[in-house]
């Protein structure tokens, strides 16, 4: 089984890039569209939900008021503190309070494969590291782990897989291979997608 994921980052409202979400979503057969933070509009997460097969994911960012928790909210997607599992992968996410997320993910006590999280770990090379995100990746041991936090165009490095500005166009596909964690990630730009028939 194949769990496929278009990871985006710092949509900051751009809702010009809705109809490239869903097509890309649609055409490569997407499960997950998973955002780290800072989605800003609602209308984002509503219309990708509305218009995918696949689930809507993210956590909460520090640009992200209470209706972009609660438009997560409404479709079962808000995953600050909390772990879903899709294809037998175990997903959680740290959103922009990360002490609050971390001891919540801690208290359900279960292996995590795919860690979510706004900040990005102090061990990179970013700014903005935050320590309790290091904590719970010593703890949990995550396969994968998706900061939105950091870097503004895509980069991958080991596990490490950052998006990208998703207002600049960045955002990453990635593939995981369930049994064995094979990984393929691939960076690219939203506004180099050919819109066909949308």
């Amino acid at each position: 089984m194949v769990l496929r994921i278009l990871a985006a980052s710092n949509i900051n409202g751009r809702e010009d890039l809705v109809p490239y979400i869903i097509y890309l979503a649609n055409t490569e057969k997407i499960d997950v569209v998973l955002f780290c933070g800072n989605i800003v509009s609602p209308l984002i997460i509503d219309e990708i939900s509305k218009r995918i097969k696949g689930r809507v994911l993210g956590v909460a960012g520090n640009l992200d008021d209470p209706s972009v928790i609660k438009i997560l909210k409404s479709i079962n997607g808000f995953i600050d503190g909390r772990i879903v599992e899709i294809d037998g992968l175990n997903i959680g996410g740290i959103g922009f309070n990360p002490e609050l997320s971390v001891n919540r993910l801690l208290k359900e006590n279960k292996h995590l494969d795919i860690l979510v999280s706004f900040y990005p770990s102090i061990k990179t090379p970013f700014k903005n590291g935050v320590g309790m995100v290091d904590h719970l990746i010593k703890t949990l041991h995550p396969k994968i782990v998706v900061f939105g936090r950091g870097y503004k165009e895509c980069l991958v490095n080991d596990k490490y897989i950052f998006p990208g500005d998703g207002y600049k166009g960045f955002y990453a596909l990635i593939e995981i291979k369930s049994k064995d964690y094979r990984i393929k990630t691939y960076c690219h730009r939203l506004q180099n997608i050919v819109l066909d028939n949308y």
